[in-house]
């Protein structure tokens, strides 16, 4: 426990929030899209039309049923510890914030460009809710590969993308949505933030 903390105190602190917040509010054996708070945190486009900007940080920290929180915390604590192992807590914080918030609004700005069209997948989804930090935790994996060396970067990259790409296509829930765009905008970041560090360990005295 000691090593987590001080290696991993960003994933370890979430990690915990997320299981202290279900053990609260009896998400954790109860559905969250069933209770009546649900709606107060959880993020989407009908929340973010009707102004609750607090949706994106208060929808983070729960799963919509009890089921979906050992994948969930498990991922996250797999794909973003070992990003914040490799890169440090700054940037893995930073690549999970940026990623969660560019996979929620994202998916929020194009639903509401599509929403009015007659395509019955985007009017769907256009009134959907979603919890979790699933987007941000994708988006710490893809920005990781930047560091991986080369057959094992393009190895992950390709299945990384495969995995968002076919979700959307034969799922096409909401959260599908946010993971495509959230690890899109993850990889050309990723790299950039890599080209960066070397650079500078280049110029480094």
């Amino acid at each position: 426990m000691t090593v987590l903390r001080t290696r991993l105190p960003f994933t370890s602190a979430v990690t915990v929030l997320m299981l202290c917040l279900g053990l609260l509010t009896g998400a954790l054996w109860e559905a969250a899209n069933e209770r009546g708070w649900f709606g107060q945190i959880a993020y989407g486009l009908p929340a973010i039309v009707q102004g609750s900007w607090w949706s994106p940080v208060t929808g983070a920290f729960f799963a919509l049923e009890p089921m979906i929180y050992l994948p969930m915390v498990g991922s996250f604590a797999l794909l973003v510890g070992y990003t914040e192992w490799r890169l440090g807590s700054r940037l893995a914080a930073l690549a999970c914030a940026v990623g969660h918030a560019a996979g929620v609004y994202g998916a929020a700005f194009l639903l509401w460009v599509v929403g009015g069209t007659e395509w019955s997948w985007a009017q769907g989804n256009s009134g959907d809710l979603d919890v979790g930090l699933s987007a941000g935790a994708l988006a710490c994996c893809a920005v990781v590969t930047a560091w991986l060396r080369g057959p094992w970067r393009l190895g992950l990259r390709a299945a990384l993308i495969s995995y968002v790409v076919i979700s959307v296509v034969l799922i096409g829930a909401l959260a599908d949505l946010e993971h495509l765009i959230a690890v899109g905008a993850a990889l050309p970041i990723g790299g950039l933030l890599y080209r960066r560090q070397r650079r500078s360990q280049v110029l480094a005295p």
